[in-house]
């Protein structure tokens, strides 16, 4: 099952090695570049320690073991992420029932499809409680499996206490466990918890390995493939949530604002900054840019490359940014990876009019508005 996870060849090698050896360290901190396969590997590696199957290459994804896991419900599989605040009791129960619904939907959704992102409706992070809970379970035996497995997700979210608290887990592991942290930010990890990991970094994936992919995997015609995969910045899961998910509605908005940056209409960006008054959720909000990503590099792909449009039918807009400013192409190349780091912000606690507000000025401002 590691052939799933591609453009990680070096981590997968490592952790390989790690199985074949039985050299298996009890903490590792996966980091590297956001939807790049960091969860899934971590969850593979945990699959591959306990996999029943002698005659297939671990993990097998068939036997009772591995198909725990892959459910979610492997009594050995402890896996943390960050939520609102739920108020575990020690035995993993909920405390405060209000976002039970919302808990049970992020699970379900990451066995289904994990490349479609999930937002609570409140700021998320991994709290002391979960905590406990973690090391409530691990001063128990385990319950069938050779290696118990935590996978804690996102490990930067933890506050300072949350974290000198787990520090006391990592500094006297129990036998037979193995944690692993993924994180985005290792920077923002203390540094007494970093030291106390086998790092493993993970890439960007390759462009031309995202294209093959969502062509083999997905069907998606060669050039929009391209094109898609230009645009993520290596993150495989970017790509394919574009490619299969995107939001009409929200695409519909990025092609408003693209048409009012064209045509310097303030009065129609007014309409649309209201539209994202009336409670717009994040997940939009990062559909929203995304979608206005794809429509600004077809501005770009233009001139030079027409063929690797993804949005044809805008074209004749397209043409509209080349008769306000003859270099725009040059000007938006700069520009489109800012939007990733505006995509970043999105997904936290932040106006959606005030980022749609800046957006729309910067463009008009590189159209000489």
């Amino acid at each position: 099952m590691f052939k799933k996870i591609h453009g990680q060849d070096k981590a997968i090698e490592l952790l390989e090695r790690a199985i074949t050896s039985h050299r298996v360290a009890q903490a590792y901190l996966f980091s590297g570049p956001k939807g790049v396969g960091k969860f899934t590997t971590a969850l593979y590696f945990g699959m591959a320690l306990n996999c029943l199957n002698e005659q297939k290459r671990r993990p097998c994804g068939e036997c009772a073991s591995c198909r725990k896991f892959l459910h979610y419900n492997h009594l050995d599989f402890l896996y943390l992420f960050p939520t609102p605040n739920m108020d575990f009791k020690e035995d993993g129960s909920f405390g405060n029932n209000k976002f039970i619904k919302e808990y049970e939907a992020f699970i379900d959704n990451k066995k289904r499809s994990p490349w479609q992102e999930f937002f609570f409706s409140v700021n998320s992070e991994i709290r002391r409680d979960a905590i406990r809970v973690v090391q409530y379970k691990m001063s128990m035996a385990n319950n069938e499996a050779k290696y118990r497995i935590c996978i804690i997700e996102d490990a930067d979210l933890m506050n300072n206490n949350t974290a000198n608290a787990f520090l006391k887990t990592l500094e006297e592991p129990p036998d037979n466990t193995v944690i692993i942290l993924t994180t985005t930010q290792p920077e923002r990890l203390l540094p007494t918890i970093t030291s106390r990991c086998q790092q493993i970094k993970f890439n960007p994936v390759r462009r031309q390995i995202i294209q093959e992919h969502l062509m083999k995997e997905f069907g998606a015609d060669p050039t929009i493939a391209s094109s898609v995969a230009k645009l993520v910045n290596g993150n495989l899961e970017l790509a394919i949530n574009l490619l299969e998910n995107s939001d009409s509605d929200a695409r519909d908005f990025a092609l408003k604002l693209v048409k009012c940056c064209a045509n310097a209409d303030d009065v129609e960006f007014l309409h649309i900054v209201n539209e994202f008054k009336t409670g717009r959720n994040p997940k939009f909000l990062v559909e929203f840019i995304s979608n206005l990503s794809i429509l600004l590099n077809d501005v770009v792909m233009l001139r030079n490359h027409p063929e690797e449009i993804v949005m044809p039918d805008s074209v004749e807009t397209y043409k509209a940014f080349y008769k306000q400013n003859s270099m725009i192409d040059e000007a938006l190349i700069d520009y489109i990876p800012e939007l990733e780091s505006m995509s970043k912000s999105a997904r936290g606690k932040v106006n959606p009019q005030l980022i749609v507000t800046e957006i729309y000025y910067r463009i008009c401002q590189k159209l000489g508005q």
